[in-house]
């Protein structure tokens, strides 16, 4: 079965996750969890009783800030991941884990659900993207 890289950078991804990870772990496959400390995302996955690696934490508010933060987290996943031998990455919306594990050759699977969202890192280095299908009016009042 798989290896599978899990990156949780914000609360609600736990939540997400947290049945994905079961049904993934009850179908063999092998899961490490990487999270990074922000928000409430911590103290979710301790409530699960979850393996994690804590990997990185808030960014600030500024535009250099969050740059250089993303830049910093991408170097430590990179050298945390480099010798784990991992068959794909996944998360929803981590930047950072993209960024790393296309450095590493780790094909990545990326999520992301918010209509705002620069979706450029996640387009160019990402093997696959998941969105959900949107409806328009029309459609919903034709059926």
């Amino acid at each position: 079965m798989a290896r599978i890289w899990i990156d949780l950078e914000n609360a609600p991804h736990v939540v997400l996750f947290r049945p994905l990870m079961d049904a993934l772990e009850e179908n063999g496959h092998q899961l490490t969890v990487t999270l990074r400390e922000f928000g409430m995302t911590r103290d979710l996955m301790e409530s699960s009783s979850r393996p994690y690696t804590l990997i990185g934490g808030p960014y600030g508010g500024s535009l250099p800030s969050k740059v250089a933060g993303l830049g910093v987290r991408v170097g430590k996943l990179f050298i945390w991941a480099r010798d784990k031998e991992f068959d794909v990455a996944a998360s929803h919306g981590s930047r950072s884990q993209v960024i790393a594990a296309r450095m590493l050759g780790i094909p990545s699977l990326s999520m992301y659900d918010y209509e705002h969202v620069a979706t450029g890192i996640f387009d160019r280095f990402s093997a696959r993207v998941l969105v959900p299908a949107v409806l328009d009016d029309r459609d919903l009042l034709s059926g």
